[in-house]
């Protein structure tokens, strides 16, 4: 039996290296043993939060392992077994009353369940919108069609909201497998077909949901760029979230902006806005932290995948560092240098027990 692989500095990367770790380890049947994981919350602090302890938890539940992680706890490990597709639910507030993200936890269990035979179908309560992480939107519009456009069979939706200090919102996945779907090619400027807005308000005035969007179409308007926006009004917690997404070169990108109390509505219009813009105007062909969610799963895919980027950020390099720990020659990263552009390569290793 191999010895465990251990994740040192967990936490790097907001738990991302222990997220990438928690989902390979289960994906190879290989143990890990991990140290400096960190709670995600507003100040980060050492020791586990309810968002990485219910990843961690729900990766075992999923796979039968043995697994030794606690609330406020540095350190611990995951020994797994076969993952079983099914039916699952998990809560963060199962933890601590918390409004930690759910769409870390489903992005760290997605490739697990769609490598296993059968349907499955995984419900997380928490946060859904919520600083640091994708927002359900993000979710719904952006990462899961991306990935269905690669060809795995992958849906999200929103089952009630979620937003801070409360969290109490659900997402569900539905995710077919066993998946083999292909690599990305985002080697190339993004090249958007056309524009969209998604503005959720929960809890909180209509007219304030339509400044937010009227904000949006008046900033696009100004660079003669026309663009479909709607209002969706949802009941959970009070909050504010402005999406801007694109299609284009055959998968899609987008940046979120979340209110906050006292804030304007159209100045969380014009940040989600001018982030799609500056990205536009970049010449990367993906959105930094939208490479970052995918990087684990692209691979898991077949085939090799090329990404341009603006730059690297942590979350890209400590998932990178723990695929080269369980894949070594996985992942190539090329940081930006004076005028050149970030680049990622990936070598996907398609879904298995490979060790």
């Amino acid at each position: 039996m191999s010895d465990p692989i251990k994740i040192n500095q967990a936490g790097a990367g907001h738990n991302q290296a222990l997220r990438t770790a928690v989902t390979l380890s289960v994906l190879t049947g290989r143990a890990i043993e991990y140290n400096g994981a960190v709670d995600e919350g507003s100040k980060p602090k050492p020791g586990m939060g309810p968002g990485i302890v219910t990843a961690v938890k729900a990766a075992a539940a999923i796979s039968g392992a043995s697994y030794e992680a606690r609330m406020g706890q540095t350190e611990g490990h995951l020994k797994p077994r076969e993952p079983r597709s099914g039916d699952y639910v998990f809560d963060v507030a199962t933890q601590r009353k918390s409004a930690a993200a759910i769409s870390p936890i489903m992005l760290c269990l997605l490739p697990i369940l769609a490598a296993s035979s059968g349907k499955s179908s995984l419900i997380v309560t928490g946060g859904t919108h919520i600083h640091g992480a994708p927002t359900s939107d993000e979710m719904r519009y952006v990462l899961m069609p991306t990935l269905n456009a690669l060809g795995l069979a992958v849906s999200y939706s929103e089952i009630a909201p979620g937003f801070l200090p409360v969290g109490g919102g659900e997402g569900e996945l539905q995710i077919k497998g066993p998946a083999s779907f292909l690599g990305i090619h985002a080697e190339n400027p993004f090249r958007p077909e056309n524009l969209n807005l998604e503005v959720v308000s929960s809890g909180l005035p209509v007219h304030l949901a339509e400044m937010a969007l009227q904000g949006a179409l008046d900033r696009l308007e100004v660079k003669g760029i026309k663009a479909k926006g709607n209002i969706r009004r949802a009941r959970g917690g009070h909050g504010l979230s402005v999406l801007a997404w694109s299609d284009g070169n055959g998968y899609r990108v987008g940046f979120s902006a979340l209110g906050h109390r006292g804030g304007r509505p159209e100045a969380v219009a014009i940040q989600a806005v001018e982030g799609l813009m500056a990205f536009f105007q970049s010449g990367a062909g993906m959105p930094i932290n939208q490479a970052a969610d995918l990087l684990v799963p692209l691979a898991c895919a077949q085939g090799i995948s090329r990404i341009r980027l603006g730059g690297l950020n942590q979350p890209i390099k400590a998932a990178a560092r723990v695929i080269e720990q369980f894949w070594p020659g996985t992942v190539q990263l090329k940081d930006r240098h004076y005028d050149t552009p970030a680049e990622v390569r990936i070598i996907g290793r398609d879904f298995g027990r490979n060790v």
